[in-house]
């Protein structure tokens, strides 16, 4: 499996039974790397690293923009208790959280 083939941009619609599954062609333009991955999440919903911290807090999760800035540059990497927040302020869908954790483990 080529490394740079884990992220689409495009939105996938659901399936239906009459539905052909075909094979995706994924461009990752932020690289195979959790940082990049956070990056380019947060820029295709066209969030603020602001929204993003706002949306963490609404969750009930203390956050600052320095701190993700911090992880999206790739200096640091967000604890596990803080990543359900993260996810769901960038409405990440499981597969998509699956692949971030791998990304995080393979580091």
């Amino acid at each position: 499996m080529n490394p740079d083939r884990f992220w689409s941009k495009e939105k996938i619609p659901p399936l239906d039974a009459s539905q052909e599954i075909k094979e995706v062609e994924i461009d990752w333009s932020g690289g195979p790397t959790f940082c990049g991955f956070l990056l380019d999440k947060r820029k295709e919903l066209g969030l603020t690293q602001t929204d993003v911290v706002q949306r963490m807090r609404d969750l009930g999760r203390v956050a600052n923009q320095p701190t993700l800035s911090r992880w999206e540059s790739g200096k640091r990497q967000p604890d596990s208790d803080v990543l359900w927040y993260l996810f769901s302020a960038l409405q990440l869908l499981p597969y998509e959280r699956l692949m971030a954790i791998e990304m995080l483990a393979s580091r």
